[in-house]
């Protein structure tokens, strides 16, 4: 397994952590095709970068403030404060399933040596101290016999072929395992994930099919859900009616495109299903080719099967949680809705006539 480094850069193209890429890229920890870490310096940074640009906002809306007011009109309320490094850290360990790394235990005259001689990762200045433990973080690796693909955007880590350079190959020349440089995790994934497609979106909804199919065949949903008798579409209120078995299709069909709400695309589902029903119903109602029937005196017994179509609505969260609402019922044939069960409910013991 490929363990994935994220740099600051790529963390910073995405704020809140909830972007398309982000999102495959915590499909595939999840899945375990990828093992995804991010450096503790590199969460400290991001949480410095993210509090001066919140200062850089509050300066902006200050000024637009004073300008509303001025206008002589109502100054908008100023925007709640997020406490980002919870955030942050919540968002990467227990939503995509990130490892935050420890700092490398690496020795200050080691860190001192590389500056003063200036070995990258510290560039012809002597800067690049932050850049040098997360290079430590990813040496680490490699000695330990990891595969590492490093997401970064810093130039100092890669040669003009945007290989890594030869003074930090020449680090782990004796490690069991490699490292590589990422500059486009967006086409890497794609590349590289079982989830193959052209585009994010399209290899994250594969991704979000391939759990909701896993999701049906390990729990019990389909045994706690059925039609009402509406479904059925009856021409009569049934005295009674009870669903006696479904047969459910394997797997459910993506409807159309996912409509991408405020923290969660919002997915349909069909599954091809067979019911089979009993029904106690008024003498005179109609009786579908295919069902058969018994009289006890003005009420018929009916017993049979439809093919329907129960749509599930999925919500796939940007916290990649998952929630599915009961599904609606159709029948298969397009066939109209029809009444309830007769109020009151008659005592199931009507079955036994």
């Amino acid at each position: 397994m490929v363990t994935v480094v994220l740099d600051t850069t790529e963390l910073r193209r995405d704020w809140m952590l909830t972007g398309l890429t982000m999102r495959l890229l915590g499909y595939a920890s999840w899945h375990r095709f990828l093992d995804v870490r991010v450096p503790t310096v590199c969460v400290e940074e991001l949480v410095a970068h993210h509090g001066r640009q919140v200062t850089e906002a509050h300066t902006l809306w200050e000024r637009a403030s004073q300008s509303y007011r001025r206008l002589g009109l109502e100054v908008p309320s100023a925007p709640a404060a997020l406490d980002y490094r919870a955030y942050v850290e919540t968002r990467l360990d227990e939503h995509l399933g990130f490892d935050i790394m420890p700092l490398p235990n690496v020795a200050h005259w080691e860190l001192l040596r590389r500056a003063v001689g200036r070995i990258p990762p510290f560039d012809d200045r002597g800067s690049g101290y932050r850049d040098s433990l997360v290079w430590a973080n990813v040496a680490d690796l490699a000695r330990a016999g990891t595969d590492v693909a490093l997401v970064t955007a810093d130039k100092i880590f890669r040669d003009d072929g945007g290989g890594l350079t030869a003074l930090l190959q020449s680090d782990i020349e004796d490690a069991a395992g490699s490292v590589v440089i990422v500059q486009d995790l967006t086409r890497w994934l794609l590349e590289h994930l079982p989830w193959k497609s052209e585009r994010a979106s399209d290899a994250v909804a594969t991704a979000q099919d391939e759990e909701f199919r896993e999701y049906m065949m390990s729990s019990d949903f389909s045994d706690d859900v059925e039609p009402e008798a509406e479904d059925i579409g009856f021409d009569r209120a049934p005295f009674a009616f009870r669903v006696e078995e479904i047969a459910w299709a394997a797997e459910g069909v993506r409807v159309g495109e996912p409509k991408s709400g405020e923290g969660a695309d919002v997915v349909e589902y069909d599954f091809d299903t067979l019911v089979t029903f009993e029904a106690i119903l008024p003498s005179g109602a109609y009786v579908e080719e295919g069902w058969s029937l018994t009289r006890h005196g003005d009420r018929l017994r009916v017993s049979g099967q439809l093919r329907m179509t129960a749509r599930a609505l999925v919500l796939f969260g940007h916290d990649m949680g998952m929630q599915i609402d009961d599904p609606d019922w159709r029948r298969h044939d397009g066939g109209r809705r029809g009444p309830g069960v007769q109020p009151p409910a008659p005592a199931v013991a009507l079955f036994d006539l």
